[in-house]
């Protein structure tokens, strides 16, 4: 079976951001029934789970609406805006695939670290010196389960698994 764990982090994703536009909805509702931000903390966590929302989470949002502002959308572009030359990084690999993650550093001038999360990102894990995508495509799978079967099915292999029965 394929790893479906990028889906599963996809739907969860998904599923979190819905939750939080619920959540944020909960809040409009409690301001415009003229509530405290504190108040409507309490009551969307007691409706929905202990630590649905903070109490200055409701506070930075009722901010909002008081300013005129009850769009309920997220602020994007939060956090420092990263300049990392993905391509640079990518053509690097097809380049050498054997480089460490200390020579991409040094060639594209950043961290180790920085490598690291971005090999992460790109789903990559170095295997026998090289560089390869973490998942399996369909044909790995296949060919996997092939090998297996015919090592399972070989004639040493069953012979010990019937001495072993033996016992």
């Amino acid at each position: 079976m394929l790893t479906t764990w990028p889906i599963l982090k996809m739907i969860l994703k998904a599923k979190k951001m819905a939750d939080e536009e619920h959540i944020r909805h909960c809040m409009l509702y409690e301001f415009q029934l003229g509530r405290k931000a504190s108040e409507a903390a309490k009551n969307i966590c007691s409706a929905l789970g202990q630590d649905a929302v903070s109490a200055r989470k409701c506070q930075r949002w009722f901010e909002k609406f008081r300013e005129g502002n009850f769009s309920l959308d997220d602020k994007s572009g939060r956090g420092r805006v990263s300049n990392f030359d993905h391509e640079a990084l990518q053509a690097l690999l097809v380049q050498n695939p054997q480089s460490t993650q200390q020579e991409l550093a040094t060639t594209l001038n950043c961290s180790q670290k920085t490598i690291s999360n971005q090999l992460r990102a790109l789903g990559k894990v170095q295997k026998f010196g090289k560089w390869v995508p973490h998942e399996l495509t369909d044909n790995n799978h296949n060919q996997r389960v092939t090998i297996c079967s015919s090592l399972l099915l070989s004639k040493p292999f069953a012979v010990f698994r019937a001495n072993c029965y033996r016992r």
